[in-house]
């Protein structure tokens, strides 16, 4: 079976990368193609949420909780983690870590204007 590059759906031709930066994307862009590979329609792959299993995250600071089924946000300042929040939604996560990150100096998941 040849690799899966692009997904059609909601109209729109796109590749992977595109798709998994899509906000209503909620998963990274490995579970992506494994859900498309498998056969799941590419609508249902984008929007659902993560399988049970090994959850990633498409954003830096971001991850997810298995024994609560939330979305965490961290930074580590000075070889310390520091909690940023549980929260429902992954782009809520990476906009607190952007919050935090941002005056540090360090890379970020949005540009500043974004947030």
């Amino acid at each position: 079976m040849p690799p899966v590059n692009t997904a059609t759906a909601f109209g729109l031709t796109l590749t992977l990368e595109q798709w998994v930066q899509k906000p209503f994307c909620r998963i990274g862009i490995r579970e992506l193609r494994q859900r498309l590979l498998a056969g799941v329609p590419a609508d249902k792959a984008i929007t659902e949420p993560p399988t049970h299993g090994k959850r990633e995250s498409r954003f830096k600071g971001v991850s997810w909780h298995v024994n609560h089924g939330v979305w965490i946000a961290q930074i580590r300042i000075a070889n310390k983690v520091k909690f940023l929040g549980n929260f429902d939604d992954d782009v809520l996560a990476a906009k607190a870590y952007d919050a935090e990150a941002r005056p540090l100096g360090r890379k970020t998941n949005f540009h500043a204007d974004a947030t």
